[in-house]
């Protein structure tokens, strides 16, 4: 047998087979027939979205219209998707570089409106801890899909756990394969009508990289508890507090809107779901709200606060009896809401000595503005900017008489003697000492002599014993007789100097005023702390060093005239 060289072998090899045409790959989704003899090209698609539907339901019925799964509609709409999660999905689909608004006769506007993260109901906006845990998918009720096929932007809310329709408490997870609908991208990679379970049933037996199995099960055949009263009519005040946010109604004794008593709502459950666990479930969450509605649903604001106190809602996180404003910087966000002040100030009423009945009165910051505690407090009083206490403790000295004092109007005050009449203020009807209390505020013990040596100085050459005395006669007055309070005065916030002209003539007192005399005029007469004060005003103030001082007499007859205006204990204002 002949023997061949290596090149001899190369030349004698079969030339190889002429390469195959590529196969012509399938075009874009952009042309498909369906049954119905629709096809993508019949722009707009009419598929109208229901007014409380969510965008990822809307897509799939669009979607299982067109006999096709979410993900090759978006790839139709040239919507830039690699993960198929709620949010994402949302945000691209009002994302306006993208062809929805024009391939859909759906505009930008409507769009934004049905994303859950732009229509954030107002209860889900209060900021505290431990937050109730946000859904990866969302709950239903098989009812309401067997009524009308799409899900509800409600059944994303985690506080809501009924169905306020059908009085049942809402599905979890699919009753075949145990998944949260919609909690992965799994719903967009097939298609199937939105009353089917978009997940794909668990199996530990699957070999890795092999095809998941769809579940595909009827959710419409879901089997859910009946909900107890109390929960279905909390869920009931959520949904109104997003539909009708202005709607009247009373929530613990007090006059308040449908937004106002679902924030209140939320905040009471906040409190009493930490008391479970630091992530609640559904189950603590509807307990929760059971007991939060009974709270709210009381007559009165005294019946309220015993319910409150029975399960230990309001307890010292929420302020301290030795704090001047309840809701100052660094205190919750929920002690700033108008309901949730009102209870915890009349759950420590009893624990206030007289002249801290009307400290609380004069300085809180509910009822009059309850939108001033979110004014940015300074970290320290400007007089003493080199102390570095904390901005908590200087919120018991009434801020009004660091700017001025009325009793000592004609004469030229330092730092230290604007200090020293704080400290006085304070300790109306107290046993404390000056020093004491500078001491608590974060003063030295040498500032704190010498604050106690000036007010003594100050106190023998002015007029504060009697005043000192009408301060104390009037708390014990409202201490022996306290007179009915109406809540519903008080929910004004401070009024213009137009207003104020019409208000203050009752004192005699407005001749030759300004708008900066009577806004000081208004602040004295409330003994409103000075962050009460528009925020335009207070910029005008600070250009100088004080508001203009007035006259004696017209002091004389201002202090006069507020004893008629003292007709309220604890959260007083003027009519």
């Amino acid at each position: 047998m002949p023997r061949f060289s290596p090149a001899q072998k190369r030349t004698m090899q079969p030339k190889p087979a002429a390469a195959q045409p590529r196969r012509a790959r399938a075009g874009r989704l952009t042309l498909r027939e369906v049954p119905g003899g629709d096809d993508l090209e019949a722009w707009p698609i009419a598929v109208p979205i229901h007014d409380d539907e969510t965008l990822p339901s809307w897509a799939g019925r669009l979607a299982h219209r067109y006999g096709m799964s979410p993900a090759a509609l978006f790839r139709a709409l040239h919507v830039k998707l690699t993960y198929y999660r709620l949010g994402m999905v949302e945000r691209a689909l009002v994302s306006t570089e993208n062809e929805v608004g024009i391939r859909t006769n759906f505009s930008d506007e409507a769009r934004m409106a049905h994303c859950l993260e732009y229509r954030e109901p107002p209860h889900m906006a209060w900021e505290c801890h431990p937050i109730i845990p946000s859904l990866k998918g969302s709950r239903f009720c098989p009812q309401c899909l067997a009524t009308e096929p799409y899900w509800r932007s409600a059944w994303r809310d985690p506080f809501n756990v009924a169905c306020p329709i059908h009085h049942v408490l809402l599905a979890g997870v699919c009753h075949a394969c145990g998944q949260e609908p919609f909690a992965t991208s799994a719903w967009a990679m097939n298609e199937r009508p939105v009353t089917e379970c978009p997940e794909n049933r668990p199996d530990p037996r699957r070999r890795a990289r092999t095809k998941l199995t769809k579940c595909g099960a009827d959710l419409r055949e879901s089997r859910c508890a009946e909900a107890d009263p109390a929960t279905v009519a909390a869920c009931i005040l959520l949904s109104k507090g997003v539909s009708e946010p202005h709607g009247a109604r009373s929530a613990a004794g007090l006059p308040a809107s449908n937004q106002e008593a679902a924030t209140a709502l939320t905040v009471i459950v906040r409190d009493l779901a930490s008391q479970h666990s630091t992530k609640p479930t559904r189950d603590n969450v509807r307990s929760a709200l059971g007991i939060a509605y009974q709270i709210l649903e009381e007559p009165t604001l005294c019946q309220a606060v015993s319910r409150a106190q029975k399960y230990q809602i309001l307890r010292g996180h929420l302020g301290r009896p030795d704090m001047i404003t309840p809701a100052p910087k660094g205190t919750p966000i929920q002690a700033a809401h108008p309901i949730i002040q009102a209870l915890y100030l009349e759950s420590i009423r009893d624990q206030l000595p007289l002249t801290m009945h009307l400290t609380y009165q004069l300085e809180s910051t509910w009822p009059r503005a309850p939108q001033g505690v979110r004014v940015p407090q300074p970290e320290v009083p400007v007089h003493f900017p080199r102390w570095s206490t904390p901005a908590l403790a200087f919120h018991r000295v009434p801020q009004l008489w660091w700017a001025d004092s009325n009793e000592f109007a004609d004469r030229a005050l330092t730092d230290g003697d604007r200090f020293a009449m704080s400290l006085a203020i304070c300790n109306v009807g107290r046993s404390m000492t000056l020093a004491s209390i500078a001491e608590g505020l974060g003063a030295t013990k040498a500032s704190a002599r010498f604050a106690t040596r000036t007010w003594r100085r100050l106190a023998e050459t002015s007029g504060w014993r009697p005043l000192q005395r009408k301060f104390v006669e009037m708390a014990e007055a409202l201490h022996d007789a306290p007179p009915p309070i109406n809540y519903q005065r008080r929910r004004d916030v401070l009024p213009s100097p137009e207003a104020l002209r019409m208000l203050l003539p009752d004192l005699g007192v407005t001749e030759g005023l300004g708008d900066e005399g009577l806004l000081w005029m208004w602040s004295f007469s409330t003994q409103s702390s000075c962050n009460l004060i528009p925020p335009q005003q207070r910029e005008n103030w600070g250009r100088r060093l004080t508001p203009r001082t007035l006259a004696p007499d017209q002091l004389n007859r201002l202090s006069d005239a507020l004893e008629t205006y003292f007709n309220e204990p604890i959260y007083w204002a003027p009519p």
